[in-house]
Parts: structure tokens; C-alpha cells; sequence
């Protein structure tokens, strides 16, 4: 699940959640073949932003 995309070393690499261990990988966007029809896709996103999400406090 492509998240954002970083730059590392003057690449542009997409930051992906990984569905099946969880992990977070770098991949060039010709890795990647989106497609909206996946089963659970939604869902694991979701779940993904809710676990990592930083939330701005003010002090």
C-alpha cells in the first residue's frame, strides 16, 4: 500500500506498507501496479494510518 513519497539519495521511492508481514518497504514507482479492486485494501490502509499516525499537541 503505497503511503508517500520520500526522497532518498535524489530518488524519489515510494514508502509502502507491506500487507502480508506489515513492514514498511522503499520501491521506484515502476514497481508498483496499484489496483482499487484489491480485497481489503481499504481496510488495511486504514489500519496502517490509524497504528502510525503522529498526532500534532499543542502545548
Amino acid at each position: 500500500m503505497p503511503l508517500a513519497v520520500v526522497d532518498v539519495g535524489g530518488h524519489a521511492r515510494w514508502l509502502c506498507a507491506m500487507e502480508l508481514d506489515r513492514s514498511f518497504r522503499l520501491f521506484a514507482s515502476h514497481d508498483l501496479f496499484p489496483c482499487s479492486d484489491q480485497d481489503g485494501a481499504c481496510a488495511f490502509a486504514d489500519e496502517i494510518l490509524t497504528t502510525h499516525a503522529q498526532q500534532p499537541r499543542l502545548l
